[in-house]
């Protein structure tokens, strides 16, 4: 019982401080970006906007801390979706955990090339969504007003009440995922993975991605499981696989993602995010 208070505790101690300052920064973004702004940014969609959500997916982790209040803010502030859905994909599996455990594999040409197909499958599927027009399927959005206040105090307060409404938002599924990550860093040590997973199985991928999903995307949550899999002689796309399921197949993301995208939309991206996991592994396993 103490070992997982301890590690809830550390969970919440390490997501805290960056939730507050990516809903800062979500509030921020809100009170100066008009949408006619992010038409001058963006491009409407067009090669520097997709740019800028390959940046931010780079540099964004995926958790509902960080990734999921600018993914909500940029959406609600009139980014197109397939923008957003390019961020979606791309800022998980950019992760340190799946690059490590592919450069400390394959070389970092390896890495390079892992990075590479990470940012052509965000783009492709991207262009993809705005193909299909499922921008229009996207559920009703709050409506966003982007005009700054008139004094300094007047700003100070509507950044404050957007900071907090948007951590009313995401807390909840935040503690969700941390509680269901104690349970896997309790009772799904590296050791048991290993045994299952390690014996060269055809169902090997399918099921480490499985088993990665409930595991929270900290690298100290992450890396110390995917090292001994690693030690343990487990294959290498085996070991990116769950990484890559830990690093983006969430299930409190995903019910935040449904409300906020619709399920349909979900559903397509949820599709993408398997596909890229399993192909990902099976391609490390070839190359391994």
């Amino acid at each position: 019982m103490s070992n997982s208070f301890l590690a809830f505790g550390g969970m919440l101690l390490g997501c805290l401080p960056v939730l507050v300052v990516s809903c800062v920064a979500v509030a921020l973004l809100q009170t100066y970006l008009t949408r006619e702004r992010v038409k001058n940014l963006l491009g409407s969609g067009g090669a520097r906007g997709y740019l800028v959500a390959v940046a931010l997916g780079i540099v964004t982790p995926f958790s509902a801390a960080s990734g999921l209040p600018l993914a909500a803010g940029l959406l609600e502030s009139g980014v197109p979706l397939g923008l957003i859905t390019t961020f979606l994909v791309i800022c998980p599996f950019v992760s340190p955990v799946p690059v490590l455990t592919v450069a400390a594999d394959l070389g970092w040409e390896g890495g390079a090339i892992y990075l590479g197909g990470v940012i052509g499958l965000g783009v492709l599927t991207g262009l993809l969504f705005d193909r299909l027009g499922l921008e229009r399927r996207l559920p009703p959005l709050p409506e966003v007003h982007a005009e700054p206040a008139a004094s300094g105090s007047e700003l100070a307060m509507g950044v404050a009440q957007r900071t907090w409404r948007m951590m009313q938002r995401v807390a909840p599924y935040l503690v969700v995922g941390m509680i269901l990550a104690t349970l896997a860093y309790l009772f799904l040590p590296g050791e048991a993975l290993a045994r299952y997973v390690g014996d060269g199985s055809w169902w090997a991928l399918p099921v480490a991605m499985l088993l990665g999903v409930p595991v929270l995307n900290l690298v100290p949550v992450l890396f110390p499981v995917s090292l001994v899999l690693v030690e343990k002689g487990v294959a290498l796309g085996v070991v990116l696989s769950f990484s890559m399921s830990a690093a983006s197949l969430k299930l409190p993301e995903s019910l935040f993602l449904a409300r906020l995208l619709g399920v349909r939309v979900l559903a397509y991206l949820l599709a993408v995010v398997v596909s890229g996991v399993l192909g990902a592994g099976a391609l490390a396993t070839l190359a391994g």
